[in-house]
């Protein structure tokens, strides 16, 4: 480590409150590299990406709050909203201060962030690694670990195919332990199942929440009823359970954004998310946080029968999704009426509403 990065490490101060947060759980036992592992999962777990500095795209107004490395020392447990800069840093600091030194800090300049994407390259005992908590704002590993899912952005840059292997085995592992102190918590231990020495079962919050909305659509029905029900009505009861599961959803709304979008991938086929249920994010400048200048909501278009993306049509049912607020029920006009007053603003293409914007099924996100 050069003298340059030492400054800039020395003077990235981590909130006591989120340290205890993040290492209080951690195994003793645990070797250097098992150490990275647990505490970027962990950070993903806590920390959650800004919505606001989302819907603004970055726009220097927003990205004020957010370049001064002073600011480090205020994010904690519940003041969690981080950009990817933030998080490198705070992880980095992490590193150094249980013994790993061998990484470049970079898009620093004296106390304050260059603004820029950054993501940390580090090596740790035979690992070279790469950490990339925010490979996608609304689908990266912030997102990803609050609901158990596989990580996308924590690689091992080797070559060695056994060395890769092994790494992505010691994240599996680790994570594991982390999903299985966390139900333990609460009184869930025995859901945790360690199959072998080299295969973890982690509890899937998106695989039980798929789970939930099937039960929902068809408790009601006896064997005989639900054999005889038609697609188009298993559709649309999906579609309700589907609304009453995201309505009562309380992760952060950048996150609630992802369980929308993770649950509609894994609750309908290919064709119904193009053709049936579609959700679309909006920058929300009526329905936002204290301390925030605008918000992310989303809008839902749904139909048992296909979603029709003409603009005269009203064959379309629509939803508009506030997270931790719930979701309302609404009509085109009134979503209309939100777009010409700039109550809501469309964000980019792939979310353009159907039937509303001047879109096709083409531009639709899956």
């Amino acid at each position: 480590m050069d003298g340059e990065t030492l400054d800039i490490i020395n003077n990235i101060k981590i909130n006591s409150d989120l340290k205890n947060e993040i290492i209080c759980d951690m195994p003793s036992n645990f070797s250097l590299v098992e150490k990275a592992i647990y505490i970027y999962i962990k950070m993903c777990k806590v920390l959650t990406y800004d919505e606001e500095f989302y819907v603004f795209n970055q726009e220097t107004n927003v990205q004020l709050k957010h370049i001064d490395m002073r600011n480090l020392t205020k994010i904690t447990p519940d003041n969690n909203k981080v950009v990817c800069y933030e998080f490198n840093a705070i992880y980095a600091k992490f590193l150094y201060e249980i013994g790993i030194t061998d990484f470049e800090l970079l898009g620093i300049s004296g106390m304050v962030f260059n603004g820029r994407h950054q993501k940390l390259n580090f090596t740790v005992d035979e690992y070279e690694i790469e950490a990339d908590s925010t490979t996608s704002s609304i689908n990266g590993d912030m997102n990803k670990a609050k609901l158990n899912s596989p990580l996308v952005g924590l690689k091992c840059r080797n070559i060695d195919e056994k060395l890769i292997r092994k790494f992505n085995m010691l994240i599996s592992k680790v994570y594991s332990i982390i999903v299985r102190q966390e139900l333990e918590k609460l009184g869930k231990g025995a859901m945790y199942v360690d199959l072998s020495v080299d295969n973890y079962m982690i509890h899937g919050i998106l695989d039980e929440a798929r789970m939930d909305l099937l039960e929902k659509a068809s408790s009601d029905l006896s064997d005989e009823e639900f054999d005889k029900l038609s697609e188009k009505d298993y559709l649309k009861r999906r579609i309700n359970s589907y609304i009453e599961i995201l309505s009562n959803c309380n992760l952060s709304p950048i996150d609630t954004m992802h369980f929308s979008l993770a649950l509609r991938n894994v609750a309908f086929n290919e064709l119904e998310k193009k053709t049936n249920i579609i959700v679309s994010y909006v920058k929300d400048n009526e329905e936002y946080a204290e301390g925030k200048e605008a918000g992310l909501s989303a809008i839902i278009t749904a139909s048992e029968n296909n979603i029709n993306y003409n603009r005269d049509s009203n064959d379309n049912n629509y939803y508009y999704f506030i997270p931790s607020k719930g979701i309302i029920k609404t009509s085109k006009q009134e979503i209309i009426d939100k777009l010409e007053n700039g109550k809501l603003e469309q964000m980019e293409d792939e979310y353009l509403i159907p039937g509303i914007s001047s879109c096709d099924d083409s531009k639709i996100n899956l």
